[in-house]
């Protein structure tokens, strides 16, 4: 899976017909080319959840790029937040809810290039996170070299076709970012973004060569995706300012290390910030509790120009949208989880504890059994017929691991290919109260 941070589905289209990505066309023309729906927040990161997880990002524990803990027990410093721009990023995998399996637990040996979230790869299966790597990327990125960003992405899958050439890997996620830093800088149309495109046509060529000379492309499945788009801003508003002009202190990064506000403002991305509120409580209120204090705070950010969506959680499972002029909705969902649990292979060094565990109790079960039961002799001779030999014992091998795994995957895919569509997964229903729209209007980033 390669990841085209920030394309445009229309910019790819474009750029596909005019002949300028042909291994990319060429994907297209032997498969598809579709215009799908990201997660929220649509926001690098947090948006590689549902392609490394399969669950959306709110609920394995990212709700954005920046976060307020209130259950003070991740988060432990003073200010209690969290921000994966900058050192934070490495506790992103620490941070996800352990009980959602990665891709990268799932299907071994992986490789991840650039992924946000890694849990599951070794330190060998990952690509550029060395420091040497995380200094020039910093370097660039503080020295606003937008082309020199082109130069990493080519490095970057350079050595993610190497490794796919050379090592044999049964899941690559190869996220190249160039793109979504050419677009923030120049915009769709500009000509450095068609660059940074042709970086990841020629990868997918490079991956595709290797494959089909080793006779390895007619078993792999090759996706090119991306996790968000971009949409045109000609003005900007600085939420902390226009709040602490409203008269309310806030938390907000960098500086986000008080110990008091009445408001914290978490941003992620160009277009999305969560407002956290009753930051003194420690569980989570819900807009019905909230709505007789803040409804004011609520109305004065709908009447910006700026704003073009405000969503107010009501529940676990619902919340209140509201948008300037187009009146406000309710939605309420249900997502379902997988029950199944990722069993690991036993060390080599350690093959053996098991069965011994279990030879010894074993033994000790025996020796009871004889002082109260020693007339039985069709249970001695059960047990004696049927001895505990660690040779035999493969409840933990890989073969085992890999067959229950497997098992649970086709089943999870079983149950999720009755459901026929996200309506009925998710148990949506939406109720308006204003004029019906035809399209998508909220601009995410």
């Amino acid at each position: 899976m390669i990841i085209a941070d920030g394309v445009r589905p229309d910019v790819l289209a474009r750029s596909i017909d005019a002949g300028q990505l042909p291994a990319l066309g060429a994907l297209r023309d032997e498969g598809q080319l579709s215009t799908i729906t990201s997660a929220f927040p649509s926001v690098t990161g947090p948006a590689y959840a549902p392609f490394l997880m399969g669950r959306y990002p709110g609920s394995v524990g990212l709700p954005g790029l920046r976060w307020y803990d209130r259950s003070r027990r991740i988060a432990r410093l003073p200010g209690h937040s969290r921000s994966y721009v900058g050192a934070e990023m490495r506790l992103v995998d620490r941070d996800i809810d352990r009980a959602s399996p990665t891709i990268f637990e799932l299907a071994k040996p992986s490789l991840g290039a650039l992924s946000v979230i890694g849990r599951g790869l070794r330190r060998r299966e990952r690509i550029g996170q060395s420091p040497s790597f995380v200094a020039r990327a910093a370097a660039t990125h503080f020295r606003g070299n937008v082309r020199g960003w082109l130069a990493i992405d080519r490095e970057v899958g350079e050595e993610a076709a190497r490794r796919l050439r050379t090592q044999r890997m049964r899941f690559a996620f190869i996220a190249l970012t160039g793109i979504d830093k050419t677009s923030h800088a120049a915009g769709q149309d500009a000509q450095i973004v068609l660059d940074a495109l042709r970086i990841v046509d020629d990868t997918v060529a490079q991956i595709r060569l290797d494959a089909e000379r080793d006779g390895r492309w007619k078993k792999m499945h090759l996706w090119v995706g991306s996790d968000h788009g971009h949409s045109q801003v000609s003005e900007h508003e600085d939420l902390v300012a226009l709040l602490t002009g409203w008269g309310y202190s806030t938390l907000a990064h960098p500086w986000a290390f008080t110990t008091s506000a009445d408001i914290a403002v978490m941003v992620s991305g160009n277009a999305m910030t969560h407002l956290y509120l009753e930051l003194e409580q420690k569980t989570r209120p819900w807009w019905p509790a909230l709505g007789e204090r803040w409804n004011d705070l609520a109305e004065k950010l709908l009447s910006r120009s700026s704003v073009d969506l405000l969503i107010l959680p009501t529940s676990p499972s619902s919340c209140e949208i509201r948008a300037p002029g187009r009146g406000s909705a309710t939605l309420t969902w249900s997502e379902s989880r997988p029950l199944a649990q990722i069993r690991k292979a036993t060390p080599p060094s350690r093959a053996w504890f098991p069965t011994a565990t279990w030879a010894l109790a074993a033994c000790l079960m025996l020796v009871a059994a004889l002082s109260v039961a020693w007339h039985n002799r069709q249970d001695r001779h059960y047990l004696a017929s049927h001895p505990i030999n660690g040779s035999t014992h493969e409840e933990n091998s890989e073969a085992e691991i890999a067959r229950d795994n497997q098992l649970m995957t086709e089943v999870n895919l079983e149950i999720n290919r009755k459901e026929r569509s996200p309506i009925t997964e998710y148990g949506l229903s939406v109720a308006t109260d204003g004029p019906a729209k035809t399209r998508a209007e909220a601009r995410i980033e």
